[in-house]
């Protein structure tokens, strides 16, 4: 029949867009049932309270766990029933900002109940003016699942939620290449994730693309200042979000000349980096390695050396070492040696395990770095990778996080992201007693 207003062609074109244009760059993602009113999620009607899923919904009920699983379960399946199977969620204005680790937890527990990925995400926090980490909410070795969590780390400068909202691509990166979030970000070494609304992209008509013409700049100056793509590239919520999964599960041991590697999630285009050694070959599984002359011919089933430093292929991250993230091939290792790695952040209490994430080598990196080994000098590495979960591409059955795995119902205060705003730009207003309430962002 399709949707009201328009006819099943129209919504079968859209669809088709969606599959075809967005989605091999993007996810896409619920932001719930609504984005106004709660409704019961198997009649799809507003309950008689009504309530809104921004406002009301910033503290989830934590006693009806069952009732907001299936709430977000049921967001969830609609997208899977016409092919756009989403990776997680994204929430409406401030939906689970008060309730955090619970919304972590039921978030994950209900995409794994429909597309059976052990390592969905959520999103609902912004923070655009301090670094920004990826959060990995109950990791679970045994199982291989976990629940990441994606901060935005820009405001939205292309018309916002209003489509009449600022538009400014100077905040983002200055015609110089130097000044604006972006830089400071890539710099810095931590992750520059974007957010904006379609609304703002397109204004108020279809001429009105004030929005997208802003973002396709910074686009195009992003590309000017890193021409060859050595420190930058572009990825998608839920390919970050699982490598931190990955990184965070991962164990590395050292017995002799071989790192042995415990890996619960696989996932592709992770780096070693050893560090403090002499590395002359390496080989992944008695595979020697091919040599990249430079960083943007650094891909996966490829080693890279420098000056006091090499780089093998793309291998999962693990502990004592630093991974980076790097090609769009779907298997392969890479291990880097380097004299001064960064102290890894001290886990704090009651809040979820962080690894830092950076982008500072070839391609955008995602690396952890964590306590200092000394390496001998030696002839050669052999790394040797050991699965603990179900292959690659398999579909393992949901589970629920064991119960010793819960964090405090308190949210934990943000980890090094100064301000941090709810996802998807202000709230609308509440609408005023005996009006009709506006339409959703």
């Amino acid at each position: 029949e399709g949707l009201p207003l328009f006819s099943r062609a129209q919504q079968e074109e859209w669809l088709a867009m969606c599959r075809e244009v967005i989605v091999p760059a993007f996810d896409i993602t619920p932001e719930m049932l609504t984005h106004t009113f709660v409704v019961d999620p198997k009649s799809l009607q507003p309950l008689p309270s009504g309530i809104w899923e921004q406002y009301d919904w910033a503290a989830l009920p934590e006693d009806q766990e069952e009732l907001v699983t299936e709430y977000i379960a049921r967001a969830c399946r609609i997208l899977d029933a016409v092919g756009l199977t989403p990776q997680g969620v994204t929430s409406p204005g401030g939906f689970g900002g008060r309730t955090l680790p619970f919304y972590a937890r039921c978030a994950g527990e209900a995409v794994r109940q429909v597309t059976g990925n052990p390592v969905p995400y959520f999103f609902q926090r912004v923070s655009s003016e301090e670094t920004v980490d990826t959060p990995v909410w109950y990791p679970d070795r045994q199982t291989g699942q976990a629940t990441g969590e994606i901060i935005a780390s820009t405001g939205d400068w292309t018309g916002s939620w209003t489509g009449y909202g600022e538009v400014d691509a100077d905040k983002y990166i200055t015609p110089d290449l130097e000044g604006g979030r972006l830089p400071a970000l890539i710099d810095a070494g931590e992750p520059a994730v974007l957010i904006s609304h379609w609304q703002g992209f397109y204004g108020m008509h279809d001429g009105d693309r004030r929005g997208f013409r802003a973002f396709r700049k910074v686009v195009g100056r992003l590309a000017e200042r890193d021409p060859r793509g050595e420190r930058t590239e572009w990825r998608t919520c839920s390919q970050i979000t699982t490598y931190a999964c990955a990184r965070e599960m991962a164990e590395v041991t050292v017995e002799g000349n071989t790192v042995r590697l415990d890996l619960p999630v696989r996932t592709p285009d992770l780096t070693l980096r050893l560090t403090d050694g002499e590395v002359r070959s390496v080989r992944v599984d008695d595979r020697p390695l091919a040599r990249a002359s430079n960083r943007a011919a650094f891909r996966s089933g490829t080693s890279c050396w420098r000056t006091g430093r090499s780089w093998p292929p793309s291998i999962p991250p693990g502990a004592g070492c630093r991974w980076k993230s790097i090609s769009r091939s779907a298997a392969g290792a890479r291990a880097l040696v380097q004299d001064r790695p960064r102290p890894a952040p001290r886990p704090v209490p009651g809040r979820p395990p962080v690894g830092r994430v950076r982008r500072n080598s070839s391609r955008t990196e995602q690396a952890w770095a964590c306590r200092r080994r000394r390496w001998p000098g030696y002839a050669a590495v052999s790394i040797r990778i050991r699965a603990t979960s179900l292959a690659a591409g398999s579909t393992p059955r949901a589970r629920s996080p064991p119960s010793g795995a819960r964090t405090p119902a308190t949210p934990p205060a943000p980890s090094r992201h100064g301000p941090v705003a709810a996802a998807g730009g202000p709230a609308m207003p509440p609408p005023p007693s005996g009006s009709a309430p506006p339409p959703a962002g």
